[in-house]
């Protein structure tokens, strides 16, 4: 297959771009099968560009004292409901069953 070269309008800037036979024959090379859509001095300047941080989920937590020992502890998300709430090592002992979100599967 015989590559030449065409023009390519940048994403970014809107300038259009040589898109070379040798470029178009190293894209091919690799398997590549979409041509490029931006500029080098879009490409470079989006590349040292820090990347976005999708800030983790951080869950809201409420101290609560153990009905059985007395001791404080931290659970996540306490709704203020009249069942009993122990610590960590209180629902060890007593082997109560662990409280998970509605819709949260058990796997």
């Amino acid at each position: 297959m015989a590559f030449q070269d065409k023009s390519v309008m940048c994403v970014d800037c809107g300038f259009a771009f040589i898109f070379s036979a040798a470029d178009q024959e190293y894209y091919s090379s690799r398997g590549y099968l979409i041509d490029p859509k931006r500029c080098t001095s879009c490409k470079e300047a989006r590349q040292t560009q820090p990347k976005k941080h999708i800030p983790s989920l951080k869950r809201e937590v409420s101290t609560i004292t153990c009905v059985r020992c007395g001791r404080e502890a931290s659970v996540p998300a306490h709704s203020h409901t009249a069942s009993a709430i122990y610590c960590n090592d209180c629902c060890v002992e007593t082997g109560s069953p662990v409280t998970r979100d509605p819709g949260q599967e058990v796997g």
